[in-house]
């Protein structure tokens, strides 16, 4: 009884242990092709990263990465993806493909071999021999070298749904033909080629089965072809960024009575804003014919609905004064629109909002709208996330109730209108905002505080070029995510807060044009770009900013803070004292500018190691001393000015980038001499190559000698300390020393012998 209680749960467990391991093996004829397969592409088996890391590991191939078995008992692999399983980046030459080292997989379905480089296969051993493989269905060969010749070898594999060539080295004029044989094809996609036109269409034409068609971003010319219009069960078309000519209205793209998403864009055509040549197309969704030339139809169809409802619309050309195209009103399921650059006229659309509760995306950009920013019914929630309406004419208040109306926004763009008034709070209902951009308006008042206690996951605020007033920021500064924030043009008083250093992930910083004072915090050099020019600051230049203790970004490796800095503005200020030769340090800057200010002292000749500057302007300070010559070496500088400052002495040699800079980089300072000023530099004796080329940080000499000698001094104690044999050769060295000394002088200097009070030792 004992045995049949127990041994029938042990069998059962048996069994499913058998079936699990079952279910992860393979044929050992297809494991052994696999292991083939991984010799063949090269596999570095201390890459963790690729594919093909995991093969062989065990015995179970089916549970190898990239490898996929049926889910019945014959356990036959199904499908391969090898996709970026070949390092080819960092190997030499071309490498060409054995393609029948595929051939033992007899049930194949799927052959993903995008991203290897493969330049073409070897003679006679193409994928022509997959021919056999009579149920591979999806063959991905996108991102390699092959080129026209690939497509000859394409012609035996009927069984083929879906054919990806993106990303190759396909050129010039090919030819389709083979793809006659191919009449099972669904998807077939030729982008990012260097296509400039079909010899023949015959082959593409004739596939009637084809549902998507890719060959965006190539180089094709010519009107569309006319036998696209035999492909009735097309669904997608993507013929973007081309050169494709003609009239829309003339082609035969209305009688795809099957395509729901159509890509024209970045072409030139002549598209109708009426849309009339696609009222047909009952099953279009997603229309994009950016950057195209617009015209205004004279086909009587402003009467007629559209058989469409689209989701996605974007005619984003150029144009001139139109009015929102009929179409438009019998919209009711957009998610998507961007009408930018064709300069529409009329006032804000509410009623596109009405129509469309699902719009989630709506771009407007420097159209011509004028009148007030009316919203729609404020009964509505709105799910509108992204709204960009810069560049037009409307005026007015902004809704006070817009915060209630767009709770869902993370994009909003209000910037270069007309806007008067105040900045509603309730914009801080919007807590997934994460860019805000108001500015260029006449906006006026305060910044209100409920802006940065509500919207949380602001990452961008920019509120320039208004009227707005009141103290700089407030105390309680959570912005935790924001990374740039441009205040300038504005009337803004008091200091610069230290609140600002809370937003840890803050980058850009402009206030410049406003009434702020104070002096500047030495945080603020931590940042990318600042710019405090035109304001009122006082005080001298922090110094020891570079320190890490200010730093509160997470720096990578060695790096300081200094290291961040790219652009710096100061100008337009009073600030005093000398120039700090921290900034020497700045080794990212590329625009300096620290002029019209009242700094004293002489220029840091650690400037010279500014190696990417392009922008260094210290014009308009009490500036003494001469100019460092080191700072010819600054081969990036493209724009310099010490003008109107006490300098003196020869200007320095005008070799590399010197060689540009006019008198009008020196003038206002009568002591300067040397071209290109007019003074000449009588007496002046001109600096030995040492003294140009010479300079040495002493203070860097200083510590790192004392540091070379501490540690010297401890690798001698310690060499003598653990080896005895060289601890007593030291000793008898030392030894020998002193007696030799003590005899040189007893035998030289005639020491008389009662001050012989010293023996030598024994």
């Amino acid at each position: 009884m004992g045995f049949n209680r127990f041994s029938l749960p042990a069998v059962a467990v048996i069994m499913m242990i058998n079936a699990m391991l079952l279910s992860q093996g393979c044929l050992e004829e297809e494991r052994i092709a696999l292991l083939q397969i991984k010799t063949s592409f090269g596999d570095d088996p201390n890459d963790i990263s690729s594919p093909l890391f995991s093969w062989g590991k065990n015995a179970l191939c089916c549970s190898w990465e990239g490898v996929t078995c049926s889910n019945s008992t014959t356990r036959r692999v199904v499908e391969i993806h090898l996709f970026f399983a070949r390092d080819w980046y960092s190997s030499m030459g071309d490498w060409y493909l054995n393609a029948s080292i595929f051939l033992p997989f007899q049930e194949l379905k799927v052959l993903d071999l995008g991203g290897n480089g493969i330049a073409g296969c070897v003679a006679n051993e193409g994928f022509e021999r997959l021919s056999r493989l009579n149920k591979l269905e999806a063959l991905y060969l996108l991102n390699n070298n092959f080129n026209n010749s690939i497509l000859s070898s394409m012609k035996g594999l009927s069984s083929l749904k879906y054919l990806n060539l993106d990303f190759n080295r396909l050129q010039g004029s090919i030819d389709t033909k083979e793809f006659d044989s191919l009449r099972n094809l669904k998807e077939l996609l030729l982008a990012e080629n260097e296509i400039q036109d079909f010899i023949t269409l015959t082959g593409l034409c004739e596939l009637n089965r084809l549902q998507k068609l890719d060959i965006s971003y190539n180089n094709i010319t010519g009107s569309l072809p006319s036998c696209f219009s035999n492909l009735t069960n097309l669904q997608a078309l993507d013929i973007s960024f081309n050169h494709f000519t003609g009239n829309i209205s003339l082609s035969l793209i209305g009688s795809l009575t099957s395509i729901r998403d159509l890509k024209l864009s970045d072409n030139h055509f002549q598209i109708p804003i009426s849309l009339g040549p696609f009222f047909n197309l009952s099953n279009l969704k997603n229309l994009n014919g950016d950057r195209n030339e617009l015209y205004e139809s004279t086909e009587l169809v402003h009467n007629l609905i559209p058989r469409f409802q689209l989701q996605g619309l974007s005619l984003a050309c150029t144009g001139s004064s139109w009015t929102f195209p009929k179409f438009l009103y019998y919209q009711h399921d957009l998610q998507f629109v961007d009408l930018s650059h064709i300069k529409m006229t009329g006032e804000f659309p509410r009623w596109l909002l009405q129509n469309n509760t699902k719009l989630e995306e709506l771009y407007l950009v420097n159209n011509s709208l004028s009148g007030s920013f009316h919203l729609a019914n404020h009964s509505l929630v709105s799910w509108l996330s992204h709204l960009d309406i810069s560049r037009n004419r409307i005026h007015n208040e902004i809704p006070t109730e817009i915060g209630a109306y767009f709770p869902r926004l993370v994009f909003l763009n209000l910037s270069r209108n007309d806007f008067s008034g105040s900045i509603p709070s309730s914009i801080s209902n919007m807590s997934l905002l994460e860019v805000l951009d108001l500015s260029n308006n006449g906006l006026s008042g305060n910044i209100p505080e409920q802006l940065v206690e509500g919207c949380l996951s602001l990452g961008v605020l920019v509120l320039s070029n208004n009227y707005l007033k009141g103290q700089f920021f407030w105390k309680k500064f959570n912005l935790t995510y924001l990374t740039e924030l441009i205040l300038k043009g504005n009337q803004l008083t008091g200091i610069l807060p230290n609140s600002l250093s809370n937003g840890s992930r803050l980058e850009t910083l402009d206030v410049s044009l406003n009434n702020l004072s104070g002096k500047i915090p030495r945080w603020m050099f931590s940042l990318l770009y600042l710019n405090l020019s035109e304001n009122n600051l006082f005080g001298s230049l922090p110094s020891n900013f570079c320190s890490s203790g200010m730093m509160t970004r997470s720096l990578i490796g060695a790096l300081d803070g200094c290291s961040w800095l790219n652009k710096l503005d100061l100008s337009h200020n009073s600030l005093t004292g000398e120039i700090p030769f921290e900034l020497g340090y700045l080794n990212n800057i590329h625009v300096l500018n620290l002029s019209h200010n009242s700094l004293t002292g002489p220029i840091p000749p650690a400037f010279s190691n500014l190696k990417k500057i392009e922008s260094l302007d210290i014009s308009y300070n009490n500036l003494n001393g001469k100019i460092p010559y080191q700072l010819v070496d600054l081969n990036s500088l493209f724009t310099f000015s010490v003008a109107y400052n006490n300098l003196s002495g020869k200007i320095p040699e005008m070799v590399a980038q010197f060689v540009t800079f006019s008198e009008s980089s020196y003038e206002g300072n009568p002591l300067l001499c040397g071209p290109p000023l007019t003074n000449n530099c009588s007496g002046e004796i001109l600096p030995s190559p040492l003294s140009r080329y010479g300079f040495i940080d002493m203070q860097a000499f200083y510590v790192t000698f004392s540091v070379a000698y501490i540690i010297n001094l401890l690798t001698i104690s310690a060499v003598l300390y653990i080896n005895p044999h060289w601890r007593r050769a030291w000793f008898y060295f030392i030894r020998e020393s002193i007696n030799n000394c003590y005899y040189f002088l007893v035998d030289n200097l005639h020491v008389p012998a009662r001050f012989r009070r010293f023996q030598p030792c024994v």
